[in-house]
């Protein structure tokens, strides 16, 4: 049995505000993470152009949501996402990108600096002047 390469993400939300929002989703591929950049770099420099870029990238992303407006879904686009709540949106974008984009953190270091080098902790003491023979 092989190594599955396409994982399955359930966003998490710690705000006790977002109790209840459920974002699945999968990890962008190596070619839409390119795509996105290039994107991002098609609309501008500028955060609107990011926050566009990201969100398209999201919903490719998306495998499904209980995002709902007045009891209808919302649907998985970039366009209807960027229509609701700014917390919300803002939310789930940093949840996306932490779980999703961005690489995790390092592993906590498995051993210290050591103790002092033997040669180091040696007391010095200055050489007596040389008597001529």
């Amino acid at each position: 049995m092989g190594y599955e390469g396409k994982k399955t993400l359930k966003l998490k939300f710690a705000d006790p505000e977002l109790d209840g929002l459920e974002v699945v989703m999968r990890r962008p591929t190596v070619e839409q993470g390119l795509a996105m950049a290039k994107r991002a770099e098609e609309l501008g420099d500028d955060e609107n152009a990011t926050i566009r870029a990201v969100s398209e990238l999201l919903c490719l992303c998306l495998i499904g949501w209980n995002l709902e407006n007045d009891g209808t879904e919302v649907p998985h686009t970039a366009d209807a996402l960027l229509e609701q709540d700014s917390y919300v949106v803002t939310s789930i974008i940093r949840a996306f990108e932490e779980n999703a984009i961005t690489v995790a953190a390092p592993l906590e270091p498995t051993s210290s600096d050591g103790e002092p080098s033997a040669v180091e902790s040696l007391p010095m003491v200055p050489l007596s002047p040389s008597l001529a023979s």
